[in-house]
């Protein structure tokens, strides 16, 4: 995978995310040229998942931010040698506070209004101050795929894994370097039940083709970064 289909892979990933209706914005950074704060990079290593969370927010250490204030990470880095493993981390931080829509909301009040009404705005601060107050939600957690070829021991810390929770170390070893919007079809799979069984059900034909376009340009690993003892073990390929 070169840059230019890293770009085109992210530029789809962000498509499928608007025609699902879970996006909101691009972040101010480009994570994969910007990078993220020092901020960030200690909490990381050094605090809980909540707080990781809040000082990913403050410092706009994202590319993709949803709806549900979650949001994605991209980095890729080409080695300098071209047959050797580029330097991935593609990241998915799930809203670590209770977070319902705004539409939600207005149930929960009492209040039915049509849809598009001019008057929708009217409770949207009331709505603002409740996400302040919400509680943590137990369930939220972080996906991240990696490709690290330093710390490489075969059957132990596989070179492209997935990473699910913070500071855990489920580890799914995979065969392939994903691209963005792979990453993201698989984050809109498992953390977005309801909205993901909408797209299949109903989907359209430019979302079916992106889906069916999401595998392409996923790079194999070569056999010196995936043996094949690693091969007898469960993997995502």
């Amino acid at each position: 995978m070169t840059v230019g289909k890293f770009q085109a892979s992210l530029e789809d990933a962000r498509k499928l995310l608007e025609k699902t209706d879970l996006f909101r914005q691009k972040g101010i950074k480009q994570i994969n040229t910007s990078g993220v704060s020092d901020e960030f990079k200690t909490a990381s290593q050094k605090a809980d998942y909540f707080q990781v969370y809040k000082t990913a927010k403050k410092n706009f250490d994202y590319d993709f931010l949803l709806k549900d204030e979650s949001f994605f990470q991209f980095e890729f880095k080409p080695h300098s040698n071209p047959h050797d493993c580029p330097i991935v981390r593609y990241a998915f931080f799930q809203n670590p506070q209770e977070y319902p829509s705004y539409r939600d909301f207005l149930l929960e009040q009492g209040v039915i209004q049509e849809e598009d009404s001019e008057d929708d705005e009217i409770f949207r601060e009331e709505y603002e101050q409740s996400l302040i107050e919400q509680q943590i939600n137990l369930s939220s957690t972080t996906i991240r795929f990696d490709v690290d070829t330093q710390n490489y021991r075969p059957r132990i810390h596989s070179v492209a894994h997935i990473h699910i929770g913070h500071k855990s170390n489920i580890r799914i070893p995979c065969d392939k370097i994903l691209t963005p919007l792979m990453f993201v079809v698989f984050v809109l799979k498992h953390a977005y039940y309801n909205d993901w069984k909408n797209i299949i059900e109903n989907t359209d034909r430019q979302v079916l083709d992106s889906l069916q376009r999401s595998k392409n340009d996923t790079l194999p690993l070569s056999e010196n970064h995936w043996i094949p003892e690693e091969k007898h073990e469960l993997f995502i390929t």
